[in-house]
């Protein structure tokens, strides 16, 4: 009967006891990432400012009760960026906070009162109110 051994083979002739171990990281040492910066969308992305030149004023100005089909001139176009940027601002500090607060608290659904009652009641944090509200 034939028997197979395992024979592992190291490309370098040193023991693994010679290697130096990598450094030791911690969360204040090591590789540290920096933080994500989110910047305005509307102004970073030229995709975005591109698509509004170019999409038919229908779209855009359906709340401002405009509807000619033709695309935007530049009257239009400076109102529309306008509120476009307003909004991504408005995104990046209220909306980002609304939407933080209500990843950190979660809805639960309270049972019952203090006395035992039966009460089923939903409550929500108050940041996924103001979501709620924002997009209802």
């Amino acid at each position: 009967m034939l028997r197979a051994s395992l024979v592992l083979r190291s490309s370098s002739k040193k023991p693994m006891s010679s290697i130096p171990a990598p450094p030791f990281a911690s969360s204040r040492t090591g590789f540290l990432q920096t933080p994500f910066q989110l910047g305005n969308q509307y102004d970073d992305d030229p995709i975005t400012s591109a698509f509004v030149k170019r999409v038919p004023c229908t779209y855009l100005f359906f709340f401002h009760s405009a509807y000619f089909l033709q695309y935007c001139p530049e009257a239009a176009y400076s109102d529309v960026s306008k509120d476009l940027r307003r909004l991504s601002d408005v995104s990046l500090t209220e909306y980002v906070a609304y939407a933080n607060d209500a990843e950190a608290n979660p809805p639960r659904l309270e049972q019952f009162d203090a006395f035992g009652h039966r009460i089923d009641r939903l409550v929500t944090p108050e940041g996924w109110r103001k979501l709620v509200r924002t997009y209802y």
